[in-house]
């Protein structure tokens, strides 16, 4: 089914805003949008927006933006390599990555490179991709492989799969098949016991044998996709796709598994921008920003909220869709009340605005999926030291999988709530 989440039935690009909060809201969704905003911004001690700016922004949308497969698929014309990044994943981000897949080779690029799965698995994933038939199980199986560690294990994934599959089955002779590139490596579990708490920052050394993930992630796409300058998309998480931009440690969210310098966190992006600068470019997926640690909200608006309201107008562009935003006057927009409060400029080159956020939704988890596969094998790649226990059932994983999932629905519900 094709990504269609626009609700605006006209295109009004171009129509002036007479008030960023005034009637003509053309439904009860986006009229909620902006009293979420508004709450947000009153709230977080912000002036009311400036309706030129809103405006600008709108206008800027309207002239440059593409659909979203398109928008991705003409940075590659641009950049050899292009990260996209998002914090969480859900429905829409997932089906944007299966739909994907045949834009990018009817594009020429035939390299889709994935943080969530393991370049241990290669061979797999290219006799998956290849086969004369479709091994749903054995896709699955390799979704599950890296996914069990943070109980984040959609179906869309193995969709994706099944595209780079479908595209190969109809491709050119002539032509090259569409790879799906495992980026990350299996951790070392041998290395604890099936009883440890791997949430705890003393066991990554144990479990990271062959460096940090981030080391590892840009060492494969450099040696596979930049140094024989074969172009790319990767799917990746926001910490990842950043390039020239090194976020600040989030006492939270860092406590491991991530390569801090100084103050900073050293993703895959900025070793590959350090190596090879702007064949490399970041294109970010619109979803929250962490607040501040300790400080509430968990999660707060991008730029203060003036993306969401531009698409939130009856008059605003359509949605879904992509454009740049270095250049632009999204670049220059800051997120005060963020715990990373670079303007969004500085943290991408594009930005992909699918659906409002309290449209999104959590992604549909493989925990029907689970009973097919080894127990033992499933509660090992999990991180939790409760998940770990050996005599949790398949019911417990799948309600831990089903818990995520959840977690990560409410998340973005609670912004601007």
């Amino acid at each position: 089914m094709p990504l269609v989440i626009a609700r605006h039935p006209n295109n009004h690009w171009h129509n002036s805003y007479r008030s960023v909060l005034s009637a003509g809201v053309d439904s009860d969704a986006d009229l909620e949008t902006l009293r979420r905003l508004q709450r947000f911004r009153k709230r977080s001690h912000l002036n009311p927006a400036d309706n030129g700016r809103v405006s600008d922004l709108s206008q800027h949308v309207g002239d440059h933006g593409q659909e979203p497969a398109e928008y991705i698929a003409s940075l590659t014309a641009l950049h050899d390599v292009v990260l996209i990044g998002e914090g969480m994943p859900t429905a829409q981000s997932g089906q944007f990555l299966v739909e994907l897949v045949p834009v990018l080779a009817a594009a020429g690029v035939w390299n889709l490179g994935a943080e969530w799965l393991l370049q241990d698995d290669q061979d797999s994933l290219d006799e998956i991709t290849t086969g004369r038939n479709f091994d749903e199980v054995r896709a699955t199986e390799l979704v599950l492989r890296w996914g069990m560690r943070y109980g984040i294990v959609p179906s869309s994934r193995v969709e994706v799969l099944r595209a780079a599959w479908a595209t190969n089955r109809q491709r050119d002779h002539l032509a090259p098949p569409f790879r799906i590139l495992g980026l990350d490596y299996d951790l070392d579990y041998d290395n604890v016991t099936d009883r440890a708490d791997l949430t705890e920052p003393e066991a990554w050394p144990h479990l990271r044998t062959r460096g940090p993930s981030a080391r590892f992630m840009a060492a494969v796409i450099d040696e596979q996709l930049l140094k024989p300058r074969r172009r790319a998309v990767i799917s990746c998480s926001t910490g990842h796709a950043f390039t020239h931009h090194r976020r600040p440690y989030h006492a939270n969210n860092d406590r491991f598994d991530v390569e801090v310098v100084g103050d900073r966190v050293l993703g895959a992006g900025n070793h590959l921008f350090a190596q090879r600068a702007d064949r490399v470019a970041t294109v970010l997926l619109h979803q929250p920003l962490d607040g501040c640690p300790g400080v509430r909200p968990d999660h707060v608006y991008a730029a203060d909220g003036l993306v969401d309201m531009v698409f939130a107008r009856h008059d605003g562009p359509k949605f879904p869709v992509g454009f740049d935003v270095g250049g632009s006057s999204f670049a220059t927009l800051g997120t005060s009340c963020a715990h990373d409060d670079s303007p969004l400029g500085h943290l991408a080159d594009g930005w992909i605005f699918l659906a409002p956020l309290q449209q999104m939704r959590a992604p549909e988890q493989l925990s029907s999926q689970l009973e097919q596969f080894d127990l033992t094998q499933l509660r090992r790649r999990m991180l939790q030291g409760s998940s770990r226990r050996p005599d949790n059932s398949v019911q417990d994983l799948r309600s831990a999988v089903d818990t995520t999932a959840a977690v990560i629905e409410m998340s973005l519900r609670a912004v601007g709530a």
